[in-house]
């Protein structure tokens, strides 16, 4: 592979730890160390989102909209912005600022997020979120309302941690764990595969289990 438009130069102190690429062909990336998200266009120079606002973000993900999504895995936070780097405010009830931080991912019932550090949108904008800590995907809408959330589990059926997730044209969510499995979420059929089930939505989810290596990110 030959890189065929070369991008401007990355700004100093770059430590890049996730990236989405949105309708536009706009390249978002999310600077974990210095705690920054950075837009990237062809002959443009970068723009930083955002600086100051994060803590330590990992995971970046765009919607059909063109809207920016990102997680940080410190402040156990969720963030929404436009293609101009302007916020985009979250229900009340999701802890999407460190002062808002209630419930579970929007469930008032639920734990905090826990150190998520991935995040995947799907084809009809909904929001998937590898909350790591707590061993769990859980699920958005399109205007960050919470849906749903299950449980993930490695393949000798112990929770496992979520580092990394994708959500497929055919509805899919593919979920990499710390233990360097990759797993296949699909499906509203009450049935398992390989004897592993996964609870959503009162519905069992079949898990394909492929072998890897600690998988750390997923494009789709």
């Amino acid at each position: 592979y030959q890189i065929q438009t070369p991008l401007p130069p990355a700004p100093a102190n770059f430590f890049p730890a996730a990236i989405a690429v949105d309708p536009n062909g706009n390249v978002w990336v999310t600077d974990t160390v210095s705690g920054r998200l950075d837009k990237f266009q062809s002959g443009v120079a970068p723009a930083t989102c955002s600086a100051g606002v994060f803590l330590n973000p990992t995971g970046v993900a765009a919607d059909p909209s063109g809207n920016i999504w990102v997680v940080d895995q410190r402040a156990n936070t969720l963030l929404k912005y436009d293609q101009n780097c302007n916020p985009i405010a979250l229900p009340a009830n999701l802890p999407f600022q460190i002062s808002l931080n209630l419930g579970a991912g929007g469930d008032p019932n639920g734990a905090p997020f826990s150190s998520p550090q991935a995040i995947a949108t799907d084809a009809s904008g909904n929001v998937w979120i590898a909350d790591t800590q707590n061993n769990q995907v859980r699920e958005f809408d399109s205007n960050g309302y919470y849906l749903n959330q299950f449980p993930v589990v490695d393949a000798s059926g112990a929770a496992g941690q979520p580092t990394s997730i994708a959500a497929s044209a055919d509805g899919s969510v593919w979920v990499g764990l710390s233990d360097g499995e990759i797993e296949k979420y699909s499906g509203s059929n009450a049935y398992s595969y390989g004897g592993l089930i996964g609870a959503f939505n009162a519905s069992v989810y079949p898990i394909t289990t492929l072998a890897t290596s600690q998988p750390a990110a997923f494009a789709r």
